[in-house]
């Protein structure tokens, strides 16, 4: 299955509010890290601080776009959009992924350059101060991140789930700038220079593992918006729930799943004995469709009713 699911089954009202409150809190969060961040390394001048304020920036501009994405997804169908607003959702995850990637390079340029001059960035007590502000930046972005990751796991958000390893980004990037600022105040009182250069390598592998989550977001998100069809174990528990209803119909076939943002939509033709009357064929229909949606959860289905006969069954 994706990484979002297996979830509980949500009603659309709860999954909005839990999709409104992640992403408020989300932009919440980053717009204040970037002002104090952006604070404290002009105050101090730290190069590394003022890099961590135009990550969090960008960050900030992520949960914006998740906040918009968010807004759109759950609007209810309309005339000019007949399947909904899902897909905006996949088109924020895959926006947000674009600028992991940016981030990533940015990161890898400055450090690059960092390492050329061979400059020494702060003085013992200028870094201790960085240092320790970072870890209150990390601590703060865990909470959020966990927050956030929890409610894109509930409702099956590609947007909440990219905003979230933005987030979690941030922490894995504070966290190296704070142990290289660690050991730059060590190193500046036991005049250590070099010991300085570790914060550019630092800065270097973490932004190298955050193109790794990008890659994956990227992958993921594509998927939905070219119609990819649900993954194998996914398709196998929908099969599972229409055959358990032999012998009330006779087979069933085009059987078609994808995603379309955190909801699903199912569409398969359903072959029904042709003593079979409307009646009892709609209310076949109705109960294969509530069970669908129990173990798909925000599954939108759709069945066509064929006469027994009319096609065999297919995979």
């Amino acid at each position: 299955m994706s990484e979002v699911a297996p979830r509980e089954l949500l009603s659309q009202e709860v999954s909005a509010r839990l999709k409104r409150r992640a992403s408020l809190l989300s932009v919440t969060s980053n717009a204040s890290l970037v002002a104090l961040k952006l604070g404290i390394g002009v105050a101090i001048h730290s190069i590394s601080v003022l890099a961590e304020a135009a990550h969090s920036g960008l960050d900030l501009l992520s949960s914006l776009i998740c906040l918009f994405a968010v807004r759109r997804s759950i609007q209810p169908a309309d005339r000019t959009h007949r399947y909904g607003h899902g897909k905006f959702e996949s088109i924020g995850g895959l926006a947000e992924a674009m600028l992991i990637f940016a981030i990533s390079g940015w990161i890898i340029v400055e450090a690059a350059q960092a390492m050329l001059r061979g400059e020494a960035y702060l003085a013992s007590h200028e870094a201790g101060i960085g240092a320790a502000f970072l870890l209150f930046s990390a601590i703060v972005n865990i909470v959020v991140s966990t927050i956030v990751m929890s409610a894109a796991r509930r409702t099956g958000s590609p947007a909440l789930e990219g905003n979230a390893w933005h987030i979690r980004g941030d922490v894995y990037t504070s966290a190296a700038v704070f142990v290289g600022l660690a050991l730059i105040a060590i190193g500046e009182r036991l005049d250590q220079q070099w010991i300085q250069h570790l914060d550019p390598i630092g800065g270097i592998a973490v932004a190298l593992l955050i193109v790794r989550i990008g890659w994956r977001m990227t992958k993921r998100n594509i998927a939905h918006l070219v119609d990819a069809s649900l993954p194998e174990d996914e398709l196998l528990v929908i099969r599972e729930v229409i055959e358990a209803h032999y012998p009330a119909f006779v087979g069933y076939h085009r059987l078609r799943a994808r995603h379309s943002g955190s909801e699903h939509h199912i569409d398969f033709h359903l072959e029904v004995p042709p003593q079979m009357s409307v009646a009892e064929a709609h209310q076949l229909c109705d109960h294969l469709e509530e069970e669908l949606r129990e173990a798909i959860p925000q599954a939108q289905v759709d069945i066509h009713i064929e006469p027994g006969g009319a096609a065999e069954v297919q995979e």
